[in-house]
């Protein structure tokens, strides 16, 4: 029985989805972050996990301490494990790259973003540690997954790898192991624009489309739920608040969940992607998306199926395929439908376990 350990100090819920699935067909061990954990499945006591997947988490934080006793940690559930594939999430912390020097087994990465975001993740990296940990994670793997076709290109030129080397599986849906009950139906025009809020997230085109809709007489109310560093800048363009529910601080799983129940329409106005959190959990959660075409977006929102795709920087394109979803019901509904087929079949977790246990087997094999 192949033994594979997944190493993710970030995106809990994710490597936990994955590793559940992946729990059926191999031995598993998933190391997570302790807060990170809480925040995205603070209800892990109440999930029946797969009787050969393994959970353990350690804490987080910067100081040296903590640093030298996570890699020791990291180090003594590897020795205990003892993997054939050793399986990370591209999220590089000081103690994991520090353990990963004494580890021997076969390395598999997910890389999430081939390349920063504008603004603030640019910014942060151009002159960070974590860059070169970034380049040393990819040179070390033996083979590298992405979400998309579009992210394999791009990871190829960026990180000047093979594309023998890379495997494009799907973003598989978020929000369907987390224990949640709701009467709550969707409220009729309520849009949603969720998550951190960072300048490539368009938010500024969300707000603007909002405002269109309501002076051509479609009633929609924005919901931005989230916060981040572009919100003040953008928030300058709302000229009828009452077009708009803002709740910006860090929502709690469920909380996130709800948010999603209400909404109608999901929306994803992004200049710039690699792929998306946000439309995983529509996926997740059955709801239709208006999104822009950019990055490997279009995997996760097939135009006319499970949503509609409209270019980037286009107000009016944005705010059309926004009444279209709205106004027309049975299309609504029938995008609904779709994107929970879509979360069953080509974008599932399944999916995805069976193009990593390819990478898996490629890396042995080499």
């Amino acid at each position: 029985m192949l033994k594979v350990m997944l190493f993710a100090p970030h995106f809990a819920e994710y490597s936990l989805s994955f590793a559940i699935e992946l729990a059926e067909h191999c031995d598993v061990c998933l190391v997570l972050n302790d807060e990170n954990l809480r925040n995205e499945v603070a209800h892990l006591h109440e999930l029946k996990l797969p009787p050969r997947l393994k959970v353990i988490s350690f804490p987080h934080n910067r100081s040296i301490k903590c640093l030298v006793s996570n890699a020791l940690l990291y180090l003594k559930a590897y020795l205990d494990f003892r993997p054939d594939v050793v399986h990370l999430q591209e999220e590089p912390k000081d103690y994991l790259v520090l353990a990963l020097m004494f580890m021997r087994s076969k390395i598999v990465l997910t890389v999430h973003d081939p390349k920063p975001h504008a603004g603030e993740d640019l910014r942060k990296q151009r002159f960070s540690r974590y860059r070169l940990y970034r380049s040393y994670l990819r040179l070390r793997a033996g083979a590298i997954i992405v979400h998309g076709e579009r992210m394999r290109e791009l990871c190829s030129k960026v990180a000047l790898l093979s594309k023998k080397r890379i495997f494009s599986a799907p973003h598989g849906p978020l929000g369907i192991i987390i224990p949640f009950q709701s009467t709550a139906k969707n409220v009729i025009g309520r849009c949603l624009f969720f998550g951190r809020i960072q300048e490539y997230k368009g938010l500024d085109f969300f707000i603007k489309a909002i405002e269109m809709l309501n002076h051509r007489g479609c009633h929609v109310v924005g919901v931005i739920a989230g916060r981040g560093p572009d919100l003040a800048r953008c928030a300058k363009f709302i000229d009828n608040p009452n077009s708009f529910v803002i709740n910006e601080r860090y929502l709690s799983s469920c909380e996130v969940l709800q948010e999603f129940q209400l909404a109608d329409v999901v929306v994803l106005p992004y200049t710039e992607a690699t792929q998306s959190g946000v439309a995983a959990y529509a996926l997740g959660r059955g709801k239709p998306i208006v999104s822009t075409d950019v990055g490997s977006l279009s995997d996760m929102v097939v135009h006319g199926v499970n949503g509609l795709l409209c270019p980037p920087r286009n107000v009016e394109a944005l705010a059309d395929a926004i009444q279209k979803l709205v106004e027309d019901r049975s299309l609504n509904e029938a995008m609904s439908v779709s994107s929970i087929e879509l979360a069953r079949g080509p974008m599932s977790w399944a999916t995805a376990v069976d193009v990593s246990k390819q990478a898996y087997f490629e890396v042995i094999s080499s």
